[in-house]
């Protein structure tokens, strides 16, 4: 992997978001707005049900960094293949590794100040770490690993499938969210989606930010199951990309998309 390779792929990410003014909004605008929705509900809530307002602020701020994490990387895919400009930047020499790492990498690089402000809008709001920063940087680290994982699946499926399924860039991301029970406990779900929660990429994560959102104690075995969980997600995406875009070159879909 050369690092000369990702500096021209990342440069040409932030042009292409430069000139395509709705993923600014996108990015920033719906991200922030849903943190003040829930940040006055939040401030609104009667006295009994604060904790509750305060854990779905908290992880509403880790939902939408997943969210700007994994669709960015994908959107950025997605913009190469609407605009024709994949073939030219595969022209280049780049590899299928360096195209998808310079994806995430610029992907995490807009998500985490975009996590920041979100965090910080939500300070007014009652929100607080209540100094257990350590566990809140290793639940973002462990977010940040499976948002990737999800864009390497979503990825690997738009080169196996063809670009009209595209949409998935948008769409797979809130069934994982739905799955991962992100107000409530896994439990609550039925004994067979009970289960499936267990499996879910953000279920852990989603626990701990709402455990730190109440000030309470964020056990050493949640942290890592949240990123034993993620791992697996990282194992299954790596290779089903590769394994994806190999199979497009090989094909001559990759010529078409």
């Amino acid at each position: 992997m050369k690092p000369n390779r990702l500096v021209f792929l990342l440069r040409h990410d932030f042009k292409v978001v430069r000139r395509v003014k709705w993923r600014i909004a996108e990015i920033v605008y719906f991200p922030l707005t849903t943190i003040v929705i829930w940040g006055f509900y939040a401030r609104g809530a009667p006295e009994g049900a604060l904790p509750a307002a305060l854990a779905v602020l908290a992880v509403n701020v880790l939902w939408n960094f997943a969210a700007v994490a994994q669709s960015t990387t994908n959107l950025q895919i997605l913009e190469d293949i609407w605009s024709g400009s994949l073939r030219q930047v595969l022209l280049t020499g780049v590899t299928p590794g360096e195209y998808a790492t310079a994806r995430i990498v610029f992907a995490m690089a807009l998500a985490l100040p975009v996590g920041g402000v979100m965090l910080a809008v939500s300070l007014p709001f009652g929100l607080t770490v209540h100094g257990m920063y350590a566990e809140a940087a290793l639940c973002v680290l462990a977010t940040a690993v499976s948002s990737a994982a999800l864009a390497l699946l979503v990825a690997g499926g738009v080169f196996t499938l063809g670009k009209e399924y595209g949409f998935l860039a948008w769409t797979l991301m809130q069934i994982f969210v739905l799955f991962s029970a992100p107000f409530h406990e896994p439990e609550v779900f039925p004994s067979a989606l009970e289960v499936v929660s267990r499996f879910m990429p953000f279920t852990d994560a989603f626990a701990i930010a709402r455990r730190i959102a109440a000030g309470l104690a964020v056990g050493r075995g949640m942290v890592l199951r949240a990123f034993a969980v993620g791992a697996l997600y990282m194992a299954a995406g790596v290779p089903l990309y590769l394994a994806a875009f190999a199979r497009a070159r090989r094909t001559g879909l990759l010529a078409k998309l």
